[in-house]
This record gives structure tokens, sequence and C-alpha cells, in this order.
């Protein structure tokens, strides 16, 4: 009986692995379907900060680096989008307040200079896809040379989700950013595609308001689980008493940044009441949240990011000091 017993043991976890394996090899990644978010509002989108509040680990921004991490998008002509953007990044390494980091000014650094231009392609998406780099690079020539050069035709930085503001200005209070050309491009056991991490591929939650609320980033993670998107290796970032000194480049040094004015008031809550229409750039098309669903949210997309030995654009949120 025991040997019997033994035997069927083993006969199920045989089962059971090769039933793992066939999901893996059903699983095709990135998800059919995900795109960036259509009728995108990219003016609205970089008129404030940004806080990461949850984000996978990536070469470029280690953990340690996850204290106060913001991001800010400034225009180089705000009536011509497709002249550029530089984006302003910024962090604490080792804990809240302590060593910021920074690319673009920030942090008083301006040696290194990150930028963004719109990705070379068309359709109602192409708004929410963008390629950044290093500024002495992507400036340096026509996007689509950039985009063939980085292997990104449609950008290395794609926001596959957004939450719409009662705030028009900012148009959107939280966002879902994949980092790499082809992320998420690992397949994962359930089904779903993870950030790879052969490919640095990164992952980013973003939020108008440092402290989110809990209720906001779980219905994020839901967005993009519905999206084909593995959230396990998401981890979260600590904003609590985050000063931001030196995040702002326009700011006056010594001085703090502010976080989002009203932020938590302007924040749509997924406990929300009524229904908010859904624009999708996914296979799924247009829906309707009601107030027992998940977050409202308008649109898919994807930011890419990645090793700089491998990609060029590794530089994106390059704050922990590491050269390429």
């Amino acid at each position: 009986m025991q040997c019997t017993s033994f035997i069927a043991t083993l006969l199920l976890l045989a089962s059971a692995a090769a039933e793992a394996r066939s999901l893996r090899a059903e699983s095709q990644c990135p998800p059919p379907g995900l795109d960036s978010v259509r009728d995108f509002n990219l003016q609205a989108y970089i008129a404030a900060p940004w806080y990461a509040v949850e984000q996978v680990v990536v070469s470029y921004q280690p953990r340690d680096s996850f204290f106060c991490i913001t991001a800010r998008y400034i225009p180089v002509d705000p009536s011509n989008l497709q002249k550029g953007i530089d984006v302003v990044n910024y962090a604490n390494r080792g804990g809240v307040n302590n060593n910021p980091i920074g690319v673009s000014g920030a942090a008083g650094n301006s040696s290194m200079q990150l930028f963004a231009v719109p990705a070379p392609t068309t359709g109602p998406s192409a708004a929410s896809k963008l390629l950044v780099g290093p500024k002495q690079f992507v400036s340096a020539a026509p996007a689509a040379a950039v985009a063939q050069r980085l292997g990104a035709p449609n950008g290395n930085y794609r926001v596959v989700a957004a939450g719409p503001s009662q705030d028009k200005r900012i148009g959107y209070d939280w966002a879902i950013i994949v980092g790499g050309a082809a992320a998420p491009s690992e397949p994962t056991s359930d089904g779903l595609c993870a950030p790879s991490k052969a490919e640095d591929e990164g992952f980013w939650l973003f939020h108008r308001n440092p402290l989110a609320p809990q209720s906001d980033i779980d219905a994020m993670k839901k967005v993009a689980k519905g999206l084909g998107i593995d959230t396990s290796r998401l981890e979260p970032v600590v904003h609590e008493g985050c000063k931001y000194e030196g995040a702002d480049p326009a700011a006056a040094p010594g001085t703090a940044a502010a976080a989002q004015p009203n932020a938590a008031a302007s924040t749509t809550s997924a406990s929300g009441s009524g229904s908010q229409p859904v624009s999708s750039g996914s296979a799924a098309g247009s829906a309707t949240v009601s107030s027992a669903g998940p977050a409202k949210v308008v649109g898919t997309a994807a930011v890419a990011a990645g090793n700089c030995n491998k990609h060029w654009f590794g530089w994106l949120l390059l704050m922990h000091g590491k050269g390429c």
C-alpha cells in the first residue's frame, strides 16, 4: 500500500509539473492585445509630478533606492511636445531623506540628462508611447533613427493604463507603466507575463499622491492582472516623511519640493460611486467599470526601460550612480 501511495504521489507531482510547463508554453508574452493608452493626453500627464508607489527592482534602480521616488517631465516647448521632454527623476538611497540622488538636475546632478520624445508611430495610442534615453543620444537624431537604435519602434516607455482625475489640468491620478521594448516578456506559470529580469524590464505604479490610498494601489494591480501582467514582483516605495529636497531643479537650493497640491482630495478612489467609461488600448476594447469594480481607469499601455549595456535606455530612472 505504501509503495502504491508513493507511486501515486509521484504521478501527481509529475502531472502538476507537466501542467505548469504547459501553461508557461501557452503564455504569449507580451500579452496579446496589450497596447498603450488610447486618446492619451500627454500634455496633462506631464503637467504635475508623479510618485512611484510600487515597482520592481531593476539594475539601475536597486531596492535600497526605494525611498521618495519622484518623476517630473518638463517640455522643451509646451506648445509642441514633438520637440521633446526633459525627464527629471529623484530618489533617496538607504532611507527617507537620506542621500538624495537624481538625474536631469535633480539632487544637484546635471551631468546625467534624460530626455523623452514621442515614439515614431501612429494610431489612437501613439501619444502614450515615448522613447527615453540620454539626452545627447535621443535629441541628436530623428525619432525613427533613435527607435531603430533602441530596437523599440513603439517606444521604450509606454503607459498601459491611467486613472482619470477630477482635476482636468493633470488629467490622470494614477498610471501603470512598463519598461522595455517588448515588456513584459517573461511567461509565468499562471499564464501571465512578468517583466523579465534577464532583460532588466521595468514595471511601475505611479500616483499623483505620494501617500496613495491602498484601494487605488489594489485597483491598479487588478487592472494590471486584467491586462495579463504579473504583479508578484512589485515592491512598495516608502514616501512617509519624505521632504523631496532637491527633487525639483527649478526650486531654490536646499528647499523641499512640495507634493502635488490637494493630491489626496483630487484622488479618484476605487470605492467611488457611479460608473466610469473605460477607453482601452487592449484587445478587449471599451468597457464600463461599476462602483463594485476596480478603480476608475482609462486605457492600457507600457513604460520601457532597460539595462544600459543592452538597451541604451537603461538610464531611465538611473538614480543610483551606476555608470554605463
